[in-house]
């Protein structure tokens, strides 16, 4: 699934249902899987974390994992990084904001956002927005 350089080694931690300690060889397979979530494994989330030897693995926080999303339904100047920063409130956390650097808008058919969901609570499907003329926009959101 990761195409690792080097092994990783994988084992349950007994103490906690479902949690696996993952150690990695090499530091750079282990920031590039840590890059690439979220991960499933059997069609279950699999939530990643570093982890403090020192810290009890009950405080580790599994409740929050990062995705990234797309915002459709925008016309290209709504694409903006204001509204991005807008919509980013909506979530856990608002991550990065995938967009044209030198203009601060997004071009293409939707809006990238990576952003840290609270897996908890079911994922927010559509907002609405305001046009300038007052008329009602759904945008739909995907993950």
């Amino acid at each position: 699934m990761w195409n690792l350089a080097f092994p990783c080694y994988i084992k349950s931690i007994t103490e906690t249902p479902n949690t696996f300690l993952f150690t990695f060889v090499h530091e750079h397979d282990k920031q590039r899987v840590v890059e690439g979530a979220p991960w499933a494994i059997s069609n279950q989330l699999l939530i990643l974390r570093n982890w403090d030897p020192e810290l009890k693995v009950e405080k580790i926080d599994f409740t929050v994992c990062q995705f990234c999303i797309q915002i459709h339904g925008q016309r290209l100047n709504q694409k903006t990084k204001q509204n991005a920063q807008q919509i980013g409130k909506i979530f856990h956390w608002l991550i990065a904001i995938d967009s044209a650097a030198d203009v601060g808008v997004s071009v293409g058919t939707y809006m990238r956002l990576k952003v840290e969901i609270d897996v908890r609570k079911p994922l927010v499907e559509s907002i609405t927005n305001k046009k300038s003329n007052g008329n009602i926009q759904r945008v739909r959101i995907r993950a």
